[in-house]
């Protein structure tokens, strides 16, 4: 195991205002999407660079076909492309994901018509709102993983930064907080 560091407990307290993430235990970095998908475990942060390699859709992809149970995904993004959505709507067509909450950037219908078309159509609730933030969270009975990084769901050719982040409190502050958005911005 590529373990960088240990963490008794990163803080013990909790307000609304503060996620107190206790129990991650170690940090690994990694430059493959088959690093992300092998080191996905509970507890554990990975950070990763894909140095335009491989795209946010990807990792979701291959996280989701691992899993034997059907997933829930959460996400919110300013950029979103047709074959991003069509690996999601693959996925849904094959019974790994059941539902789909995302929360779009306002003018995505128009920067964006066929993939905004995709998803309205697979999605189970959709809210729109001037907005710039990539979480994805993928939820099911065995994992929670949340996904935070600079990765539209688009094809990224460029060099991305992101963090995995396999935690239920985590993925559950990150989902709340998505569905709370679309509630308001639906």
């Amino acid at each position: 195991m590529n373990q960088l560091f240990s963490f008794l407990s990163l803080a013990k307290e909790e307000n609304e205002n503060l996620l107190v993430v206790d129990g991650i235990e170690d940090i690994i970095c990694v430059k493959t999407l088959q690093q992300i998908v092998e080191n996905i475990a509970d507890n554990r942060l990975i950070v990763f660079n894909s140095e335009g390699k491989f795209s946010l859709h990807d990792i979701v992809d291959r996280i989701v076909k691992k899993q034997e149970k059907v997933c829930d995904i959460y996400f919110t993004t300013y950029g979103l492309s047709e074959p991003s959505v069509r690996k999601l709507a693959n996925l849904k067509f094959q019974k790994k994901v059941d539902r789909i909450f995302t929360l779009l950037d306002a003018r995505i219908r128009q920067r964006q018509p066929n993939a905004f078309q995709l998803i309205s159509s697979i999605a189970t609730k959709i809210g729109y709102e001037e907005s710039h933030a990539k979480i994805t969270v993928i939820e099911n009975p065995d994992i929670a993983i949340t996904i935070l990084g600079s990765q539209n769901w688009t094809r990224n050719t460029k060099h991305e930064a992101g963090a995995v982040i396999c935690s239920r409190k985590t993925a559950h502050f990150y989902s709340e907080y998505i569905l709370k958005l679309i509630n308001d911005y639906s």
